[in-house]
């Protein structure tokens, strides 16, 4: 580690220490003064490049106001420094927490929180709403410290708020991310998202499991995964949007030293299952089927790591998945236990420690909740297999993914959830619930705007079915969809950033030279944003543009700016307004 790495983790903190030393020895002017010094260039240094941390900001206050007082009031100072050195330094902190909340600013806890977590997902709700929390949390710590100086005893006076900082403090910041993240899948404070309580079904898996370890404990018992066997079971195959997502959590464990394998089951030869319980009394431990089965069941012995992925389908799993669950029926003996919690079940054929499962899973729907069914399943199923399930990959919204591209900046944060998911189970043997939560925020974020863009997406699909009957050249599906203006503007409306808004009102709108229904209009307010179709002439910005060409400009193909002023386009009204809609649009339109 640099020196200047070991400055920066340092921090403001051992000024403590330098201002007891030399207040012993130098006196109370030249300490408050050292020390002062000491904690200004230590926070500008953390801070050079950055943001500064509002928490050692706190403590560079204290050693002002100190200052100050030893300088012009010296009883002051020591009624400060003598007396009441605890209070007026948990006061400091106390401020340090609240004000930047009570201004907008950033919460002190995310300082802390950025040096563990990927960029992509600073920006994420999950990752403000648990540091504005947190600090929160921290906030009530504080005032208690601050009440228990107040006491008389020197020792309930001093140790008080140590100990209630580190007996309370310590744990909150351990367990407080987690639990948000189980128990809220929507946006608290926001008010068209109300709070959300997870159900029964959604917590843990190792809970339901009857087993009170956490997912930490329970990997570091089984060892490193080295093998990954992955069972694809998306009837569309590549095609499939569980296929392209996949690619990148696969690429993650692969970066972090996991072997994989896919298995493609609608490329295999899987009879279902006749429930004549040969393979339990005839021929213990053999199907009747002649088929795939056998060596798939052989390449499971073979995997650390099995990976169950697969699109919803009416609320469980696609048939050709059901198929294989039914199939790996040989994989258990007839008779009849009693798990470690009290249930009943089937003993395996074979002991096999050290094996975990994780399930994968897109849907159609923007709720979580969908999912409930399917991964109520595959708990029981890793129950009664005695795998402890150590991930749970949801990302629901799916069919909007055919447009993620488009939506650079959120889809490029899905993307690093999932690669971080990856190198979870490669590094750390599970996935967490932060990186499972950010993989599971559908790209449009507002379920009303997602339905109105999906029954478009519908129209547009029929209209093409039509004209396809009728003879008429056509492109190919993806391409009509990813060339409809509508459903562009539509798209582009739902990813509206009003963080970057300042307070923005107004309206932008598009006439496409060269299509029918020309006009779109993006109106911004009340920090939401909606597309009509009709302009309108109290439009802030007004774009007149053949379609081909502002397609290549949002894809970044050709350059805004170019473009305009060869005359490719032309733009009327806040010309400003122009150069700032790939921030509006968080990335997804590169102007």
């Amino acid at each position: 580690m640099r020196i200047s790495d070991g400055l920066k983790r340092l921090g403001v903190w051992p000024s403590f220490i330098i201002f007891f030393l030399l207040q012993q020895r130098f006196g109370l002017v030249p300490a408050a003064l050292a020390t002062t010094a000491f904690a200004g260039c230590q926070l500008g240094f953390s801070g050079w490049g950055g943001s500064v941390n509002k928490l050692e900001a706190g403590v560079l206050a204290f050693w002002l106001a100190g200052l100050a007082m030893a300088v012009f009031r010296p009883d002051w100072a020591r009624v400060y420094f003598q007396d009441n050195f605890t209070t007026f330094l948990y006061l400091g902190l106390l401020a340090a927490a609240l004000l930047p909340l009570l201004f907008g600013r950033e919460p002190f806890t995310s300082a802390f929180a950025k040096q563990k977590t990927d960029p992509a997902f600073w920006t994420t709700w999950q990752f403000i709403r648990v540091n504005q929390f947190m600090t929160l949390g921290w906030a009530a710590i504080f005032l208690l410290g601050l009440l228990l100086s107040l006491h008389p005893a020197p020792l309930v006076k001093i140790g008080g708020p140590i100990l209630i900082s580190l007996l309370v403090g310590i744990p909150f910041t351990r367990k407080f991310p987690d639990w948000f993240m189980t128990h809220f899948q929507r946006d608290p404070w926001r008010k068209k998202f109300r709070i959300t309580p997870v159900p029964r079904a959604e917590l843990s898996s190792l809970d339901f499991m009857g087993q009170g370890a956490a997912r930490e404990t329970i990997a570091g018992q089984s060892g490193q995964i080295k093998k990954a066997l992955i069972i694809c079971g998306s009837p569309r195959g590549a095609k499939g949007h569980t296929y392209t997502l996949l690619q990148e959590f696969v690429r993650g464990m692969r970066d972090g030293g996991i072997a994989c394998e896919t298995v493609m089951l609608h490329q295999q030869r899987i009879n279902p299952c006749s429930g004549c319980f040969s393979c339990w009394t005839k021929t213990p431990g053999r199907c009747i089927h002649h088929d795939d089965m056998a060596d798939l069941l052989a390449r499971e012995e073979e995997a650390d790591l099995l990976i169950f992925a697969q699109p919803l389908y009416i609320f469980s799993v696609p048939g050709i998945t059901k198929n294989y669950l039914d199939r790996r029926l040989p994989s258990f003996q007839p008779y009849l236990i009693a798990r470690e919690d009290g249930i009943t079940s089937h003993p395996q054929r074979r002991e096999r420690s050290g094996r975990r499962m994780v399930v994968f899973s897109v849907c159609g729907f923007p709720e979580l909740g969908h999912f409930a069914g399917l991964v109520t399943m595959f708990r029981q199923l890793a129950a009664a297999a005695a795998i402890p399930l150590l991930g749970e990959i949801l990302c629901p919204g799916s069919e909007s993914l055919r447009f993620g591209p488009r939506m650079a900046g959120k889809y490029r944060r899905i993307l690093a959830a999932l690669y971080q998911a990856g190198q979870e189970l490669a590094h750390q043997g599970y996935v967490t619930r932060t990186t499972e939560a950010a993989v599971a925020q559908p790209l449009v974020a507002e379920a009303g705007t997602f339905r109105s863009i999906g029954n478009l997406l519908w129209d547009t699909w029929i209209d093409y079915e039509e004209k396809n009957r009728r003879g008429e050249p056509l492109p190919e599906r993806e391409h009509y969809f990813l060339n409809d203006p509508a459903l562009f503007f539509h798209g582009m409306a739902s990813q509206y950033n009003p963080q970057q808004a300042d307070g923005f009102a107004g309206s932008i709108r598009f006439t496409v030279t060269d299509r029918e229904a020309a006009d779109y209009q993006l109106t911004i307010k009340d920090g939401s944003c909606s597309c009509t179709t009709g302009g309108s002439d109290s439009a802030r910005l007004t774009i007149t543009t053949p379609w081909a060409v502002w397609l290549a400009v949002a894809e970044g193909k050709v350059s805004g700016l170019a473009a305009l002023q060869e005359g490719l386009y032309q733009a009327s009204g806040d010309l400003g307004l122009l150069s700032r809609l790939e921030e509006l649009f968080d990335g997804g339109v590169a102007v």
